[in-house]
């Protein structure tokens, strides 16, 4: 029975690593190879949970985009990150400001349109 919950958590700690590792080489990939494109936020989820202990709430939201690619392609992508906050260039980057109908600059990458995320103007 221990063996099985080690490899149990031996398995989500890799899995985790993984993901980190795929992000973190799509965000390089991002930053090297990247297009600029204008977006228009066309939707915005939110998700509020209560934790049962404390009976605090906390809101996430996923933020939507509908963008023109270089090729004339319309994509619809969600932004990277479903907190409000995102970093990128080191910057903390709010999304708060962000409505239905916002413009943004965003960068894609054309073999994979749908992960896109924001850069300041």
């Amino acid at each position: 029975m221990d063996k099985i919950i080690i490899f149990v958590i031996v398995a989500v700690v890799v899995v985790v690593i993984c993901l980190m590792l795929i992000t973190a080489k799509r965000n390089r990939d991002l930053k090297e190879a990247g297009l600029d494109a204008e977006a228009v936020v066309t939707r915005i989820w939110e998700n509020t949970s209560t934790d049962p202990d404390t009976l605090a709430t906390s809101t996430d939201y996923a933020y939507f985009v509908t963008y023109r690619t270089e090729n004339g392609e319309t994509v619809e992508a969600r932004l990277a990150s479903g907190k409000s906050v995102e970093t990128y260039k080191d910057q903390e980057y709010w999304y708060g400001d962000l409505h239905e109908g916002s413009v943004v600059r965003i960068k894609y990458l054309p073999d994979k349109p749908d992960y896109v995320i924001r850069i300041k103007d």
